[in-house]
């Protein structure tokens, strides 16, 4: 159990980092952290982004360290956007501008957040 309690726990401080870089009133739906790129395990420096679902868009921010620490926007894109699906054989999101890596633990946020708006995995 401690693993879900974790992931929660990371939600909520991701969630309380970004909420300063958003607009006024925005409200943070959904978020997961993404690294840019198929590189999980090489030896190159990581790029990790923030990607802040809110009822307004999709927000994808720069992080810095690995701290799950959002510090500017990227861009927005419009919240109709799907980001999924998601599975095992396919934790690619390529509709935020870049190629994203989604890992597993995050998948449950990714489809509520596509589920919100109508998008269902096949």
């Amino acid at each position: 159990m401690a693993g879900v309690f974790g992931r929660f726990s990371a939600a909520a401080k991701m969630r309380d980092r970004a909420r300063p870089l958003l607009e006024p009133g925005e409200v943070i739906e959904f978020a997961f952290p993404a690294i840019v790129g198929h590189r999980t395990h090489d030896h190159q420096r990581i790029e990790q982004r923030i990607i802040a679902v809110t009822d307004r868009a999709i927000v994808v921010m720069d992080n810095a360290g690995l701290r799950l620490n959002p510090v500017r926007i990227r861009r927005r894109v419009p919240r109709q956007t799907r980001l999924g699906p998601v599975s095992w054989k396919n934790n690619f999101c390529d509709t935020l501008g870049e190629e994203l890596t989604i890992d597993s633990r995050w998948f449950g946020e990714v489809r509520a957040a596509d589920a919100a708006i109508g998008w269902h995995d096949d």
